[in-house]
């Protein structure tokens, strides 16, 4: 799949089209209206990522298109911990969650990549990279919970994590 923007004036057309099995051929799949400040699931999380402060409180918002229905998010930084990821290492990591701004009573925002509305996500504090999302799943009647986590961290120049000390890791240890 990939998206189109197109801008007229102040106002924007997302176009979705899908890659057909012939692997040549894209078939659009949805034109939406939108206005100059809306995104797609994966321009939203790079603006997240510029925008989102490191502090306990701090905020970002933005508007993203799911299927049809663009969804105003607020998305905030409500705790601050060491994460330990086995084979990994340790992270200076910060859960947030998504609040929708914009729902109507009857509405239902199913959260990033069509999960439940309980999604946990930790990211490292200073590359705002996703360390774990976790989530139920609606399958049927039942609903298991995913969990996504971090496998490999390959270090690139100017996009490093910021270390955790053997004292912060101390300090943590000692808190719990």
């Amino acid at each position: 799949s990939k998206v189109e923007m197109t801008n007229l004036s102040n106002n924007k057309k997302m176009t979705y089209t899908r890659l057909e099995k012939d692997k040549v051929t894209y078939k659009v799949r949805r034109v939406i209206d939108a206005d100059h400040d809306v995104d797609d699931i994966f321009g939203g999380a790079f603006k997240v990522r510029a925008r989102l402060g490191s502090n306990i409180g701090d905020y970002t918002e933005v508007k993203l298109v799911e299927t049809d229905k663009i969804f105003h998010l607020r998305i905030e930084v409500v705790e601050k911990t060491i994460l330990n990821i086995k084979d990994v290492g340790n992270f200076h990591a910060m859960k947030v969650v998504i609040k929708p701004l914009n729902l109507k009573k009857e509405e239902v925002f199913k959260g990033l990549l069509e999960l439940d509305r309980d999604v946990t996500i930790y990211l490292e504090e200073k590359t705002k990279t996703p360390l774990l999302i976790s989530s139920t799943v609606p399958f049927g009647f039942v609903r298991p919970r995913i969990t996504v986590l971090l496998q490999k961290w390959e270090m690139v120049e100017g996009f490093e994590p910021r270390p955790v000390t053997e004292e912060e890791l101390k300090e943590f240890s000692e808190k719990k």
